[in-house]
């Protein structure tokens, strides 16, 4: 993108040439190449990371799927499944589920899981 990042408020002109607005001017463009190149290095860690999903599961149904063998279906598919404790405040323990791996397999790894979750429709 050619556009310079908004980087604060810009410095009042004057038909008399004033060097503080200079000096304004040349900082407020420094600033908004520090935001640019910050916001850049933030887009190519992302792309260097795979793409991943978290999933919000209850405790009892994280170890039915783990006993039914479905996480290792997961990972046999080529996928990262990693499992941790979901900060809350509720009594019912939730576990985050968090699948890494190629951005396809994971939508598809994630949408299985959650078929499998959700209990079938009422006759």
């Amino acid at each position: 993108s050619n556009a310079i990042p908004f980087a604060g408020v810009s410095p009042k002109t004057s038909k008399r040439r004033n060097p503080g607005n200079r000096m304004k001017t040349i900082e407020m463009l420094k600033k908004a190449k520090e935001i640019a190149d910050k916001k850049k290095k933030e887009l190519a860690q992302r792309r260097s990371r795979p793409p991943s999903q978290i999933l919000p599961l209850p405790q009892h149904i994280f170890q039915e799927l783990e006993e039914k063998g479905w996480l290792e279906m997961l990972t046999s598919k080529g996928l990262e499944v990693e499992a941790g404790e979901a900060p809350n405040d509720a009594e019912a323990k939730w576990i985050n589920l968090q699948i890494s791996g190629d951005e396809e397999m994971v939508r598809a790894g994630v949408l299985r899981l959650m078929s499998i979750i959700v209990p079938p429709r009422a006759a």
